[in-house]
């Protein structure tokens, strides 16, 4: 089971704005002790998923690579590689 980070009320608006980061402030509780890079899924305070990020110690406490509530798997690589893509022939 892949680890969370449960966001404090009211302090999941910027990722709702697509903001790359959560800062420790507005964390208000971790499932298990996490090592650095290690992959969270990130949640407000109600349990819906806010998107996918590697953890990281110190004030900025997650990095975030997904946002929305889609599962992780392997394809999340690979459609954002095909989005990149895309993106550049455009």
């Amino acid at each position: 089971m892949i680890p969370c980070v449960k966001i404090k009320a009211g302090k999941d608006q910027s990722i709702k704005r697509f903001h790359p980061w959560v800062f420790s402030g507005a964390v208000a509780s971790i499932s298990e002790l996490l090592s650095e890079g290690q992959l969270v899924e990130i949640v407000d305070h109600n349990e819906n998923r806010l998107g996918w990020g590697h953890f990281s110690e110190g004030s900025i406490a997650v990095r975030i690579f997904s946002f929305g509530t889609e599962d992780f798997n392997n394809n999340i690589w690979e459609k954002k590689i095909q989005n990149a893509y895309q993106r550049r022939l455009n």
